[in-house]
Formats: structure tokens, sequence, C-alpha cells
């Protein structure tokens, strides 16, 4: 559910980020990650923890 709405707030806000708090290296997602991982054909409730560059 929040994966949907970051989604969907990226359309709105493109250039905003969102910081990742809950990662080892503090990761900053853009748009273009959420739009990664949102486009995966399956993601889990961890999504959070994905990189998005990570097949």
């Amino acid at each position: 559910m929040l994966l949907n709405f970051f989604h969907e707030y990226f359309k709105l806000v493109p250039e905003d980020v969102l910081w990742n708090c809950y990662s080892k290296d503090k990761h900053f997602y853009t748009k273009a990650d959420i739009d990664k991982i949102y486009n995966k054909k399956e993601w889990t409730a961890e999504w959070i923890y994905t990189d998005p560059n990570e097949q």
C-alpha cells in the first residue's frame, strides 16, 4: 500500500526524494527508483529494503 502511495505521489511531485532510513546505506529513492520497484513483476511488503537496481 505504501509503495502504491509513493508511486502515485511521485507522479505529482517527481522532483522529490524519499529517504530510506531503514537501509544500511541510507539510500534516497527518486521517482525513477520507486518506478523500478513498482514495475517489478512481484514485490513484497519488504520493498523498502529493495535495491531498485537489482534484478
